[in-house]
């Protein structure tokens, strides 16, 4: 789906060159803030440099936690405020972010969720203030398989028990050997096939986002 947001961060990309990717994130449904973890790039050394700036004091951001930045790329991990983002209302409809790409002040996301969730999903973003549904796509199970193409069965299965069990939420909802019980291997085993599943898909998004040419 497609978001256009004005009150949000990701509207300091509105007419610039500026390309970002969602890494990660640290949310927990019972504190008012999430950390997301992101990368940008942009042939313009300008953008970076006002998108750096307008950052730190925007209303939707509560701290910039780390930020690196260069010539032509930057990562940051960003502290932000759960009330009116597009993040909380998809976990709050129950849904899984699988990919969120921000260009030209549009927030792309691609999730996981159940179907009876989808008119809820739509209602509370089209009714949520200065947020705009723009597009919207039912993809097939193909599709999503393709995204997860790169994982082994393992890796598949790690991730999926850490995202499902709620080991990606802040604080931890279960532990590694809870989940490395569940797949019948060591908790260091199970740790291992997580570590590669995030580290192939954070590459796959850092490689995409490098590569893109206009």
């Amino acid at each position: 789906m497609e978001v256009e947001h004005s009150n949000c961060w990701t509207h300091l990309t509105d007419k610039t060159n500026l390309e970002i990717r969602l890494i990660n994130q640290n949310f927990s449904n019972e504190a008012p803030l999430f950390n997301s973890y992101i990368i940008g790039k942009s042939n313009y050394l300008s953008d970076i440099k006002e998108f750096v700036k307008g950052i730190k004091h925007h209303e939707s951001v509560n701290d910039v936690l780390k930020l690196e930045a260069d010539e032509n790329a930057f990562a940051t991990n960003l502290s932000l405020i759960k009330k009116g983002s597009i993040s909380n209302i998809i976990h709050k409809d129950d849904g899984i972010i699988m990919e969120h790409e921000i260009r030209d002040g549009i927030e792309a996301w691609s999730i996981i969720i159940d179907k009876e969730n989808i008119p809820l999903l739509k209602e509370d973003i089209e009714n949520n203030e200065s947020s705009v549904l723009l597009k919207f796509r039912i993809l097939e199970r193909e599709k999503l398989f393709n995204i997860l193409s790169s994982l082994t069965p393992n890796e598949a299965l790690s991730l999926y028990l850490a995202v499902d069990k709620g080991f990606l939420d802040f604080p931890h909802k279960v532990s590694t050997k809870d989940l490395a019980e569940i797949m019948g291997v060591s908790s260091a085993t199970f740790v291992t096939h997580l570590r590669k599943a995030i580290k192939k898909i954070a590459l796959k998004n850092y490689h995409e986002i490098i590569s893109y040419k206009e």
